[in-house]
């Protein structure tokens, strides 16, 4: 009976339900249920037609649509609207008047809503900011809307409310000014790299960019947007047209090395005969279809030259050598092995060619009457103190034929810091000729020209090519980054081509903002520590507690490594302060956990532990440190990789997995600070890092505390004016936004002198906040110097993305931001160059 009881019930719900208030799902079932008695409204039955149809609209719509209704603007939506405002406005806004559900943002809407109210007709924004406050927190929203009037005769101005269509645009937003920043900051890496390099674009060699070196390469020619046959004959016709052609054809890369490359740098100038290592690289879509080639390379001209200059001046050596019957030798004193040519053997009695040694051969063969004499000659030479010239004539008694002979040999060694490594000089069998003294003095002093002056010719030889070796090396090393950063602008390109298509899944979209977000950090990674390593900027030290900048370090660290990994920390209770440059410290240890997780395929433990360590007496470290250890209980490392670790650019890792300078890195960073670092490791039982660091006699600096950005009051409450000086659109009008919304009022000047014209007209600038690369004849630099002459209580930031020593030289006062940063970053520098003046 009671089951009969209620299916009548809800016979009659429905036939009393307004056919408008069918359907809608959760929202349609709220609206039906709702005590609209309550309101002005009344029962729906009675509610106006054009509020019945545009209800019948959006409860039968999948898109997000809002209804303002009446004098009151109360408060209708769809299931599609309900999950963007969460469940602070969800379900209770339902019938409310909006001022009272929207507050927090009436300042923004309320007037747009009043224009389509009083008669104004629909407005639409795209993708403007509308912060709102949901799931507990304060957010920055994206929408893209329109608000439509709904007609109502009864209504003001004709009209009786206000549709919204809207759709959330956060997710695009950010994602879009994230690569636009990234492709700025891979821009100006690619303009900076020592090597040449180009990109083509197209089955015609376009070139769309080319770096500096590239255009030192080519002399200078106007190239830009132009084909590679076009814009550079002289190419076309040494068959190098050709290869790019084969290379986009075949889609293979094109490797040489020492390749020729005539140029003419002015059109009656000279041809310059250049030598080059080159890739010519295809650049493939995510399809595996050809579009462009990567041009990179290194000139070694110097190289090659060197070669042939050092093959000249060894024959040179030699003719000499064998016209003044000299003979040349080499003692590596590390291992007692000597080089002896078949002239030297000679002297010795010795006609074989099988391996030679101090012990074994040399002093042996000395007449017993003269060993004593050239022992301490030779003693003397090796002596760090005395680093005597090697030079005594002795008698020896041949290895194999008993013969005496005279011998009359001088010699240099050579050290490496206070150990002698090498001692090399030359010979002369003197026997025929001892009989007469001064013969045998003009003999030695025109041998000893001859000879002293061939070897200066092999020593400039040999520092010549060495030199060429260097520069070959940093090619290599380029050419591996430029690998690199080409495949990270893959990930990044091909990500926002992807995030760009209108009906992509939200699961994908995380997805591929992950890996553009994996990219950028393995990029900026990579460009921070060929930065660390080439040590353009000095260490800025200071006193800082070990312990607690550690642990400040969890979040990153939780967030760095994988899950199976778990770190831990055993810092003593008295630890004492250290001297160090906190950021760099805070690099070194994500460094090391990132090489222990790294060694832990199958996870495993990171144990971060710090004693004091007083009287340390280790080589030429002294004083008072703390130990620092980092513990992983990883694979291990055999002793055969383990004495190459601090080498740079040595990596056991895949490509692209490894730069090999992470510990080359740790490694100077100690050894600048003042301490040291050494590694145990053995396969099987993992690996430990110590970094012995300086013990600093002053407190810990207090850290500042930093402005909560979640605040509206004090983000949005006027605190200066700021002068920005950019020249790029669109970074200016980011970081306008970034400054206003810091609460910060902004002048835009897109030049230096734009800039200098602004201040002369005593403008109230608090301020300057300026970029380093401009275009002009003024630089940031230059700016801030002349900004200090005008106005020397003004303080000024300046921002890049490469960090060099020279910003800083002789101008201590210029504060400088490095590129990229975010809110809080530029927040703390513009406080902190307010705070010092």
């Amino acid at each position: 009976m009671a089951s009969d009881n209620n299916n009548a019930a809800m016979a009659l719900q429905a036939l009393n339900t307004p056919t408008f208030l069918q359907g809608g799902g959760e929202m349609g079932a709220l609206m039906r249920s709702h005590d609209w008695r309550a309101t002005k409204l009344g029962e729906p039955n009675g509610w106006p037609g054009p509020l019945r149809t545009a209800l019948r609209v959006i409860l039968n719509t999948g898109h997000p649509m809002y209804i303002w209704w009446g004098p009151e603007l109360l408060c209708f939506y769809n299931d599609a609207y309900r999950r963007s405002i969460g469940p602070e406005r969800h379900p209770g806004s339902l019938g409310r008047p909006g001022r009272e559900v929207w507050e927090e943002i009436w300042g923004i809407i309320g007037p747009q809503i009043e224009r389509v109210t009083s008669g104004g007709g629909a407005v639409w924004y795209e993708n403007a900011l509308v912060p709102i406050t949901r799931n507990g927190r304060r957010e920055d929203v994206y929408w893209t809307y329109s608000y439509s009037p709904i007609d109502d005769p009864a209504g003001k101005s004709g009209v009786g409310g206000v549709l919204v269509v809207c759709a959330e645009t956060t997710e695009q937003v950010l994602a879009a000014r994230t690569a636009v920043a990234e492709k700025e900051w891979f821009t100006q890496l690619f303009q900076q790299t020592p090597t040449f390099m180009a990109i083509l674009r197209g089955s015609e060699n376009r070139i769309v960019l080319l770096n500096p070196a590239y255009q030192q390469l080519i002399g200078h020619r106007d190239v830009l947007n132009r084909t590679v046959a076009e814009a550079l004959p002289d190419a076309a016709a040494q068959g190098y047209v050709a290869l790019l052609e084969r290379v986009y054809s075949s889609g293979e890369p094109y490797v040489a090395s020492g390749a020729k490359y005539a140029v003419q740098l002015a059109p009656d100038g000279p041809i310059d005969e250049r030598y080059v290592d080159f890739v010519y690289q295809p650049i493939k879509n995510a399809s595996g279809v050809v579009t462009g080639i990567l041009l990179q390379g290194v000139d070694v001209t110097d190289r090659i030259r060197g070669s042939a200059a050092l093959l000249q001046s060894e024959e040179q050596l030699r003719l000499a050598t064998e016209a003044g019957e000299v003979g040349l030798w080499d003692v590596d004193v590390g291992s007692d092995a000597l080089y002896w040519p078949p002239r030297v053997r000679a002297m010795f009695g010795i006609t074989s060619d099988s391996p030679v040694s101090i012990s074994g051969d040399f002093f042996p063969c000395i007449h017993p009457e003269d060993r004593e004499r050239v022992t301490q000659a030779y003693a003397a030479a090796l002596d760090p103190q005395r680093r005597a010239l090697y030079e005594v004539e002795y008698r020896t008694v041949g290895k194999e034929d008993g013969v005496i002979r005279w011998v009359a040999a001088k010699g240099r060694g050579l050290f490496d810091g206070e150990r002698c490594v090498r001692i090399l000089g030359t010979a002369v069998d003197i026997t025929d000729r001892k009989a007469t003294e001064a013969e045998l003095k003009d003999l030695n002093e025109r041998l000893e020209h001859r000879v002293a002056a061939a070897l200066a010719e092999k020593s400039a030889a040999e520092a010549h090519i060495r030199q060429a070796q260097k520069i070959e090396a940093l090619g290599q090393l380029t050419g591996g980054v430029a690998h690199d950063f080409n495949n990270l602008l893959m990930i990044i390109k091909g990500g926002v081509s992807l995030l760009r298509r209108p009906l992509i899944e939200p699961e994908r979209r995380q997805r591929l903002l992950a890996g553009m977000e994996q990219a950028a950090d393995r990029g900026a990674t990579l460009s921070r520590q060929l930065l660390t390593f080439a040590r353009r900027q000095p260490l800025k030290p200071e006193s800082v507690d070990l312990s607690q900048q550690i642990e400040g370090m969890r979040e990153l660290l939780d967030r760095t490594l994988r899950g199976d990994v778990k770190v831990k920390t055993d810092f003593s209770d008295d630890l004492w302060p250290v001297e160090v440059d906190p950021a760099e410290l805070e690099f070194v240890i994500l460094n090391l956990c990132v090489n222990a997780r790294d060694a832990m395929p199958n996870g495993g433990e990171i144990t971060i532990r710090a004693r004091n360590a007083a009287d340390v007496r280790q080589g030429r470290v002294s004083g008072h440190f703390v130990s620092l250890n980092v513990t992983d209980t990883g694979t291990g490392m055999p002793p055969e990789v383990l004495e190459h670790v601090f080498e740079p650019f040595y990596t056991t890792k895949e490509i692209g997995k490894g730069s090999g300078l992470g510990l080359p890195q740790v490694h100077g960073f100690a050894e600048q600070s003042g301490g040291t670092v050494k590694i145990d490791s053995a396969v099987g039982r993992g690996t430990t890092v110590t970094l012995l660091l300086p013990r600093s006699e002053m407190a810990p600096v207090a850290e500042a505390t930093s402005i909560d950005l979640d605040d509206t009051t004090r983000r949005r409450a006027f605190r200066g004016s700021v002068l920005l000086v950019e020249d790029d659109d669109e970074v200016a009008a980011l970081v306008t936004e970034m400054l206003q919304e810091l609460g910060y009022r902004v002048t835009r000047a897109a030049s230096a002198r734009a800039a200098l014209g602004a201040l002369a007209n005593d403008r109230a600038i608090d301020v300057v906040f300026s970029d380093v690369l401009m275009p002009g004849n003024m630089n940031g630099f230059e700016l801030a110097k002349e900004v200090k002459l005008r106005r020397p209580d003004l303080p000024v930031i300046l921002t890049t993305g490469y960090a060099s020593a020279a910003l800083t030289d002789g101008a201590a006062d210029i504060h400088v931001l490095q590129k990229p940063y975010e809110m809080q970053s530029l927040d703390n520098a513009i406080r902190a160059a307010l705070a010092s003046e």
